[in-house]
């Protein structure tokens, strides 16, 4: 019996990639970027997957391009809604994928769009040294596209 509550402990236990991963989401939303910046590697790598219409899709190398990520999308994306759903974390590996969903607004044109989402966290040290999105480019480039 005794065996059987350490096991049950464990299981509910919230693992520290898990964690940190929820501190990332946590200091995103309070908009608290130095607090996101100690989170990271010094050379984080962090994709944004789409076609060049998207101005802020591509490759950030290090904390200072990471700042620029999320300045820019600041600057095109109204997001009216950003829902981290499940967090499902590979300990030995040091990988959390979150999946999710938005609802965001381009500012450029105006348009919405709404997408699911896979975010990946490859973390060493308790640091994120690589993120990966994998979101429907399809959906986002129809809504930072011109046109109808």
């Amino acid at each position: 019996m005794c065996r059987f509550k350490q096991l049950r402990a464990k299981i509910w236990s919230v693992s520290e990639l898990e964690r940190v991963t929820r501190e990332f989401y946590r200091f995103v939303a309070s908009g608290d970027y130095a607090a996101v910046l100690t989170l990271l590697a010094e050379d984080v790598v962090w994709t944004i997957p789409g076609p060049s219409v998207v101005p802020y899709s591509g490759t950030y190398r290090g904390k200072a391009a990471v700042v620029e990520f999320f300045r820019i999308l600041a600057a095109n994306e109204d997001l009216q809604s950003f829902t981290p759903e499940a967090f499902i974390v590979d300990e030995p590996g040091g990988v959390v994928c979150v999946l999710g969903s938005e609802n965001a607004v381009a500012i450029t044109t105006g348009k919405a769009f709404s997408a699911r989402w896979a975010e990946v966290f490859h973390m060493n040290g308790g640091r994120i040294t690589k993120f990966e999105e994998y979101i429907d480019t399809f959906a986002l480039a129809a809504a930072y596209s011109a046109g109808t």
